[in-house]
């Protein structure tokens, strides 16, 4: 017999014990949990007795002052002033520091001196490959609230980078010396502005030929005065093709008018000579009707009438003839002058092309010669600078000095055994652990009897653990 469900009363839900169910886990998963931590101290203790260990060459620089600053617009009288050094300056000497020139300058110099220092390959990809490795492991550091820059490089042959941190302080301070200072500066930039200034008159020239080549000394009013015409001439154009739409028209309807095989009295003809005879055309007819009530069409006095209708008409087709031939010669000349107002704007608009290209080219050299112009000044401030700078030797107030040369303490930064064992064990644990919770949370089997009673609502008589065979 079936009960009914809904009558069945579920036992009460019971507050969940999370401390409870936490310690469960534990327990459940222990065997993954010791194993994971067990992998990985491991891992550390090996780590921490046999990977090669990595030394630091360490060496300090004070920045004792900052560049000279001239303005450029005091030229005559060489204004000089000092600043003082910002953070900006300072990462900027870092950056020097680290530069590939100064490293290469620096494996160059012991390719030279002491190839075997370098395993005695001076090729082009051994020296890169020298530079990568030792631009990976050179660090520079800012020392908090101080113009010191600390310098580090770390590797695993420390007499090796002890050498190579001694050549390299005294070449980052020739590089930086050159970067500030050129020895060069005053040749460079007098070629530059003579440069500048040949290309200023060539460019001068160029414009003086292309405005010559086209004709147009002021572009920009000849343009505004085709517009102009143009405008006129495509109006005055708009009028013509109505007209000759119209004259068309009025063509093809005396042609027609001619060709009817009825007696037209051409009313919509607007001429003295063609009216008269079609208002005797007209009296004819009406006179001939008249007559028709009186007398029979064969009679002499009808036939005398029909006579002078039929005269009449062939004189005033005629006159209409003339007229039309007129009006074809009117219609031919107004399509002559469209053709020729269709040439005079497009003449127009093809000159206006050509000019806007010479305003376009010209506007392009002038933008140049004022680049130019621009250049040619900045440079010539620039050369004063520079001989202001070569002559009074003022390169010299800006110093650099080693407060801590090149050393290291003779123990190994990396591996530490006091450090990488513990950490080791401890993130062993924490992984373990998180794999346990992790494959607990993804097991949806019922792991308890409260977990049946929650999830189906039916009572729990007594439960068997599962018990794996040997």
């Amino acid at each position: 017999m079936i009960k009914d469900v809904g009558q069945v009363s579920k036992p009460a839900i019971q507050t969940e014990d999370y401390l409870r169910e936490m310690i469960i886990i534990l327990f459940v998963r222990k065997r993954i949990i010791f194993r994971t931590t067990y992998i990985i101290s491991l891992c550390a203790v090996l780590i921490a007795f046999f990977w090669p260990p990595t030394y630091t060459v360490v060496a300090s620089i004070l920045i004792k002052g900052k560049n000279l600053e001239k303005r450029p617009e005091a030229l005559e009288v060489a204004e000089l002033r000092m600043s003082k050094i910002s953070q900006e300056d300072l990462l900027s000497e870092m950056e020097l520091i680290k530069s590939r020139d100064v490293i290469k300058s620096t494996v160059n110099y012991f390719q030279t001196s002491n190839p075997q220092l370098f395993n005695e390959d001076t090729t082009a990809d051994a020296t890169k490959k020298a530079v990568n490795v030792i631009r990976s492991n050179l660090k520079t550091q800012l020392v908090p609230k101080t113009n010191i820059i600390e310098i580090k490089l770390s590797g695993k042959n420390p007499e090796r980078d002890l050498a190579v941190l001694n050549r390299l302080i005294p070449e980052y301070v020739l590089y930086r010396n050159n970067v500030f200072n050129p020895v060069q500066a005053v040749s460079f930039f007098e070629k530059e502005v003579q440069r500048c200034d040949g290309a200023i008159r060539k460019k001068e020239r160029e414009l003086i030929d292309l405005a010559e080549k086209m004709g147009a000394a002021d572009p920009l009013r000849e343009i505004e005065g085709n517009l102009l015409i143009k405008q006129t001439h495509e109006e005055l154009l708009n009028l013509k093709k109505n007209h000759l739409i119209e004259k068309q028209y009025y063509v093809k309807s005396l042609e027609n008018a001619l060709s009817s095989e009825g007696i037209q009295f051409f009313s919509f003809i607007n001429n003295l000579s063609i009216d008269g005879f079609a208002a005797k055309l007209q009296e004819l007819i009406i006179k001939k009707g008249n007559l028709l009530r009186e007398f029979h069409p064969e009679s002499k006095k009808i036939q005398r009438i029909q006579e002078q209708v039929n005269e009449t008409y062939a004189m005033l087709k005629a006159d209409v003839a003339v007229y039309l031939r007129n009006q074809e010669s009117e219609l031919r000349i107004l399509e002559d002058t469209i053709k020729s107002l269709q040439t005079r704007v497009i003449t127009l608009s093809k000159r206006n092309i050509n000019i806007y290209t010479q305003l376009v080219q010209s506007e392009r050299l002038r933008n140049q010669i004022s680049l130019l112009q621009y250049s040619y000044d900045t440079f010539s401030k620039r050369l004063e600078e520079a001989k202001i700078v070569s002559e009074s030797n003022l390169g010299k107030l800006f110093a650099i000095s080693v407060i801590a040369k090149p050393f290291f303490s003779g123990t190994a930064d990396f591996p530490q055994k006091k450090k990488v064992i513990p950490i080791g064990i401890i993130v062993g644990l924490i992984t373990g652990c998180s794999f346990g919770f992790l494959i607990e949370f993804f097991d949806h089997s019922f792991k308890t009897p409260e977990d049946v009673a929650k999830y189906t609502g039916l009572p729990v008589i007594f439960s068997i653990p599962l018990r794996k065979s040997a």
